[in-house]
């Protein structure tokens, strides 16, 4: 079954609420790795949704759309982290694992999502 954009959100979005969670059960309300997970469920969704409309192009295409998603998802990221890091008072090591763990968590399963859905394209039988 393919992994659309509506159902990678619903999934992405039920993730999100787990981790959320799970620092508000251990840490209390925590609003820099909070801002961490929705900055990473945000960037995630968008470029699987990038990456995903761009499927059907031609394959040097669809690899430059990958490779400028991940990109802009990196840099993004890591702007965050060095301004959350420079101007907010957290706790250094746990922020930074949360921000680690939760882009981890998410690439991981836009990778998932990706790889799926292009097996499944590529063992569609083509019309003759």
């Amino acid at each position: 079954m393919e992994i659309t954009p509506s159902r990678f959100v619903a999934i992405q979005g039920a993730m999100f609420a787990l981790v959320v969670g799970a620092l508000a059960l251990f840490r209390g309300r925590s609003p820099a790795e909070t801002a961490a997970a929705a900055l990473q469920f945000a960037l995630t969704t968008a470029a699987f949704v990038y990456i995903y409309a761009g499927r059907a192009e031609s394959g040097g295409r669809f690899i430059n759309r990958v490779l400028g998603a991940t990109m802009v998802k990196l840099s993004v990221g890591v702007g965050f982290l060095v301004l959350i890091l420079l101007y907010a008072k957290v706790e250094v090591k746990f922020f930074v694992g949360v921000y680690l763990s939760t882009y981890f968590l998410f690439t991981f399963f836009e990778v998932y999502a990706l790889l799926r859905n292009l097996r499944q394209n590529s063992q569609a039988k083509p019309k003759a």
